[in-house]
């Protein structure tokens, strides 16, 4: 690859891209760490059959964000260094 098609395709936007990303895995971050405290507040309160199948359903959804959170983390660290590596050539 050469060194004229490499700043063509501009490297540091996808570092900016990835810092973008890193900045919305953040603010995710944040609001799974407020449902999650929802979540122990509201079980505190709420008992029975009917409570422990929502409470149960609510942490499997929180399971699923936060593995969604991890992949848009790493996607923001893989662009943010990759974008690096290219701005450095």
């Amino acid at each position: 690859m050469s060194i004229s098609l490499i700043r063509a395709q501009n490297p540091q936007g996808v570092v900016d891209a990835g810092l973008a990303e890193s900045c919305k895995a953040a603010e995710l971050d944040a609001i799974i760490g407020d449902q999650v405290r929802s979540l122990n507040r509201m079980r505190e309160s709420w008992f029975g059959r009917g409570a422990n199948a929502a409470i149960a359903k609510a942490y499997r959804d929180i399971q699923k964000q936060n593995l969604e959170h991890n992949k848009l983390a790493a996607l923001a660290a893989a662009m943010q260094s990759g974008g690096h590596a290219l701005v450095a050539c």
